[in-house]
């Protein structure tokens, strides 16, 4: 292992500032040398901005989703909102998952309590024999009907083009997944993931359903040496992500390892493996695959070593999965075709790794998503509150710590034996935040995926927020406002507007006034406005000049204005 240096990333143009006056510049050359980055992220010779990030995530999402369905489903996208009528739907509000069910062969889409609406693993075939289109695809022309599986001819020549068709949407849904789903992993890790439970290793599924979002699970063994533990990290993908990975292991997997099999390309069983790692020689101790080959994007070298001692090669094994096999170099070249295609920027493994944690502390305004950004990348413990939650009072109460309070004491059946909900918890407030810096609108939605305490939380501050906002303007004294707005002592109301602000102040749901033009209208706004400690009252106007008169008389009488 050859050493390397990896220089921080920097967002900062002041920091490229004090380096230059550290290695003797002075400090007007150094200003003026220094690179004018702004928000652009800087590593080494390589610039992007948060924004750059944002197009190409956006960008992907989009393409994976025209092209699971014009390529992959075969059904024409129906415009903006890529889902046809044709397709069959679902929801995640309704998708369960046993997260201890341990048995080979397992996963989410085998979860009883899931009620699909079509059969996946016979969907896409039954459509051979009712879909002339796809039957053109698929099946050589014999002059019979085709009925059966046994009066067809395959095309050979189809189903390989289908399969690189499969090949090039799972490179793009990598990309994808790595750079949405929030801290990323090492390759390594990364392309670990099954989406069932393997017949040789039956806990590695490493797809989930959790409150209605999919998490990808990877394990890692750094640092096992010295704790004698793995460690498990959970990364939720978002919305949009999770629906067209739902969709291909539900409907298009089933296909492909049919297609598979009546090819006679394959005999064995499928793999597990949603991007199928090739076989290695593990990691020594404190090995990890960022090293400078990737970063500079150099392949590496075979040292074969004396004759004495050469190993003759093995025969070359053969993927299960149509894409082949991945590692390290395959999945930093696909990142880097991807990213240079959207941005013009190469964006690799290890240059993500770098980039990705200096965005989250630079941007992120939780405390929480950047305390456990840092230990997953700096193995940091921060420190301790002052105060306690009212899980770790109870465990505390009860004479054990949080973690073994959640791995042995009331255990739930269906909980992974492997992980916490507090830990699940903290890794789904980082991909969540995450999610919102890229501009996700279904990261906002509050869809009753909050943890349920968190919601009472909420609930209850908001309820505390209405009645300290109800007990604030029930003591508006209108007539003193009446006077201060109108800027005159003598001012009265006139026709329905006591009666009308009467309803306002006593915060009366949809209060409905009519008046005259001219006839005062504007004061159901000012006064209760103008007896208020705090808050912001939004105003719709029809017409710019009337916008602009309002700002006038608000600012009149000092109520502070935007418009």
């Amino acid at each position: 292992m050859r050493a390397i240096v990896v220089h921080r990333a920097s967002l900062s143009r002041q920091q490229a500032v004090q380096r230059a006056i550290d290695d003797g510049d002075g400090e007007e050359e150094a200003q003026a040398n220094a690179p004018s980055v702004g928000e652009r992220l800087l590593i080494d010779n390589v610039s992007f901005s948060i924004d750059d990030i944002r197009s190409v995530v956006h960008g992907l999402v989009e393409t994976v989703q025209q092209a699971l369905a014009r390529n992959l489903l075969m059904i024409e996208p129906a415009g903006h909102d890529w889902k046809p009528a044709s397709l069959p739907a679902f929801s995640m509000e309704k998708l369960f998952n046993n997260a201890a069910e341990l048995s080979a062969g397992w996963s989410f889409l085998r979860d009883a309590r899931t009620e699909w609406v079509v059969d996946g693993e016979r969907w896409m075939r039954s459509r051979l024999f009712h879909d002339a289109a796809i039957q053109k695809r698929f099946v050589k022309r014999s002059g019979k009907e085709v009925s059966s599986h046994k009066d067809v001819k395959w095309n050979e020549a189809g189903i390989e083009r289908y399969f690189r068709a499969v090949q090039r949407w799972k490179e793009q849904l990598i990309v994808l997944v790595y750079l949405s789903a929030g801290a990323p992993a090492r390759a390594t890790e990364f392309l670990s993931v099954q989406h069932q439970n393997g017949a040789e290793a039956r806990a590695q599924r490493g797809i989930f359903i959790e409150n209605q979002m999919m998490a990808i699970v990877t394990t890692y063994h750094k640092g096992y040496s010295a704790s004698g533990k793995f460690k498990t990290v959970h990364r939720f993908v978002l919305d949009e992500v999770a629906e067209v990975v739902v969709y291909f292991l539900w409907l298009v997997q089933p296909f492909i390892e049919h297609l598979q099999s009546v090819s006679g390309q394959h005999t064995d069983a499928p793999t597990s493996f949603l991007w199928e790692p090739e076989a290695e020689e593990g990691w020594e101790a404190g090995e990890d695959e960022e090293m400078d080959e990737e970063l500079q994007g150099e392949e590496p070298s075979v040292d074969e070593g004396d004759e004495e001692g050469f190993e003759p090669p093995r025969p070359e094994a053969v993927s299960t999965n149509v894409d082949g096999f991945w590692d390290t170099n395959r999945m930093r070249r696909v990142m880097q075709r991807e990213t240079e295609k959207r941005i013009g920027i190469k964006i690799g493994v290890a240059l993500w790794r770098q980039a990705y944690p200096a965005i989250q502390r630079q941007y992120s305004v939780d405390a929480n998503v950047r305390g456990t950004i840092d230990q997953l990348y700096e193995q940091v413990i921060g420190p301790k509150s002052g105060t306690q939650s009212i899980e770790e009072v109870r465990a505390k109460q009860a004479g054990h710590g949080l973690h073994i309070e959640e791995m042995i004491y009331g255990l739930l059946l269906n909980e992974s034996p492997f992980t916490t909900t507090h830990e699940r918890e903290q890794f789904r407030q980082v991909s969540m935040n995450w999610h919102r810096m890229l501009h996700f609108r279904s990261a906002w939605r509050d869809d009753g995926r909050m943890p349920k305490q968190v919601k009472q939380q909420v609930e209850a501050a908001r309820e505390e927020a209405r009645r300290w906002r109800y007990k604030q303007m029930r003591s508006v004294d209108i007539d003193v406002q009446l006077k201060r707005v109108a800027q005159n002592e003598q001012a009265e109301f006139r026709g329905v507007q006591r009666k009308g602000l009467r309803a306002v102040v006593g915060c009366m749901p949809r209060v409905t006034i009519v008046m005259r033009t001219g006839g005062g209208k504007s004061l159901f706004f000012m006064i209760p406005a103008a007896g208020s400690k705090d808050g912001v009252t939004i105003v719709v106007v029809p017409v710019v000049s009337l916008r602009q008169d309002l700002v006038d008389r608000c600012e009149r009488v000092g109520l502070s204005v935007a418009a």
